[in-house]
């Protein structure tokens, strides 16, 4: 197994890609960064997930707790008198 490397290359002009070429036809590293992007995208879209979960469950408990105290407001009399 030969080492990986631009050291091994032939130095002359005419075989020697450039930098920039290697880099863009090089793919060793594409799945960590592949795997990178998915897991930001992941955690953005749990972030707004999450944002939006909290202010659903904040207005369904606060109507809740209005209609809570709006019954409670009103307790009969033990006498039968009820509340109008």
């Amino acid at each position: 197994m030969k080492p990986v490397g631009l050291a091994n290359r032939s130095c002359s002009k005419r075989s020697r890609p450039t930098l920039g070429l290697h880099l863009l036809s090089d793919e060793s590293g594409q799945d960590v960064v592949e795997y990178a992007l998915l897991g930001a995208i992941v955690g953005i879209a749990s972030i707004v997930t999450w944002q939006l979960l909290v202010t659903t469950v904040g207005e369904v408990y606060g109507a809740a707790d209005s209609d809570v105290q709006g019954v409670s407001a009103c307790t009969p009399n033990p006498g039968g008198g009820g509340c109008s």
